[in-house]
């Protein structure tokens, strides 16, 4: 990895001064033409190139031992102790290089390196060091930038990560939460069977039994997907209605509104009528043994799906000891796959104890099957 990375590095920096050196060619050429003094750019380049040869692998071997700081990257000693053995192994060397090439290219004869650095004038040596200064200012940038992105990188790998294991976990919530439901919802059909079955009315429970053969089909089906139309969900709140109607007889009585032209292209989870209408008979007809006014009103408003299950409330009751885990589900499903968007109310109004959901038209794109 290491190997890879220095490699890398020797690359860009090549290519880098390759197209520095070719400026400073260019510019040199386009100075001479200035003052008309005649001259070709290929000879230009290849004088002005070997100067810079000395600076591609000290920028790549910077920038491998910037990276290689690591969690010291903002320790000032360690930077400076780069610095400073840059300065005293590369920028005293390259200066002599310079200054030997220098002559070499002017045709005078080579003398040692201490004749070659005093001959070397000032100008040079400020014009080296701030190439040097601003070599090393580039290549910490490049780092600090590059280290940016990799810790952008790794946070948002951490966020998918996390959302994604978050999701999982809603899922696994939901499926449990439905898991709990239809078994719920069994329970109760029985219990209304078991209440024919001690009163005698044998042939009441034989149809009661088929109603609930077709209704458990399907449960079953429902059960395995997320989305249902509304219209199957109204059918089968018919059912279990008509269920309960074997048991409870002429006290029972339900009212169904619903504009199904507006609402058939509506999808909802399943099982979401069936627990508000249990509910509702569980305040109403449970309570006393009179008759029970039920009320199921599902709407289109706008781009919400607006569903009201109401119930009377005869006066002087005792509220019913029931665990209430119908809404309770309904509310934790309706959070679990909408979120904020869907509304799961209920209380008494006038009289009646409604209970009220609002979702939205559109099936959340998180919650859609893949």
């Amino acid at each position: 990895m290491g190997f890879t990375r220095l490699a890398r590095a020797l690359t860009v920096s090549a290519i880098s001064w390759l197209l520095v050196s070719l400026m400073h060619a260019l510019a040199a050429y386009t100075d001479q033409l200035h003052r008309g003094v005649p001259g070709a750019l290929g000879p230009l380049i290849g004088a002005v190139v070997p100067s810079y040869l000395p600076w591609v692998p000290f920028s790549a071997i910077l920038y491998f031992l910037f990276i290689r700081l690591r969690d010291r990257w903002s320790d000032v000693s360690a930077v400076a102790s780069i610095v400073a053995g840059a300065f005293c192994l590369f920028f005293l060397p390259e200066i002599a290089y310079q200054a030997l090439w220098s002559q070499w290219q002017e045709g005078v004869p080579l003398s040692n390196v201490l004749s070659a650095l005093a001959a070397w004038p000032a100008i040079f040596w400020l014009v080296d060091f701030g190439l040097f200064v601003s070599t090393i200012a580039v290549v910490y940038g490049a780092v600090a930038f590059s280290r940016h992105l990799e810790g952008e990188r790794r946070k948002q790998r951490l966020v998918a990560e996390n959302l994604t294991l978050r999701l999982e976990l809603e899922r696994q919530r939901l499926v449990a939460l439905r898991a709990q439901l239809e078994p719920h919802f069994l329970f109760n059909a029985l219990n209304a069977i078991s209440g024919l079955v001690r009163g005698d009315n044998r042939s009441l429970a034989l149809s009661a039994l088929q109603q609930l053969s077709s209704l458990l089909r399907y449960a079953l089906t429902a059960s395995g997907r997320d989305w249902v139309p509304i219209a199957d969900e109204l059918a089968f709140a018919r059912g279990y209605v008509a269920l309960q109607q074997l048991r409870h007889g002429d006290r029972l009585r339900c009212v169904f509104d619903a504009d199904e032209r507006s609402i058939v292209a509506c999808d909802v989870p399943p099982l979401i009528l069936q627990p508000l209408l249990e509910n509702a008979i569980r305040h109403d007809l449970e309570r006393h043994e009179g008759a029970g006014d039920i009320h199921l009103d599902v709407q289109r408003d706008g781009e919400q799906l607006r569903i009201r299950v109401s119930n009377s409330l005869p006066a002087g009751l005792e509220p019913n000891p029931g665990t209430g885990f119908g809404l309770t589900a309904t509310r934790d499903r309706l959070s679990l796959i909408y979120g904020r968007q869907a509304v799961c109310a209920s209380g008494v109004v006038d009289g009646r104890f409604v209970a009220t959901l609002t979702v939205p038209i559109s099936t959340p794109v998180a919650a859609r099957p893949a």
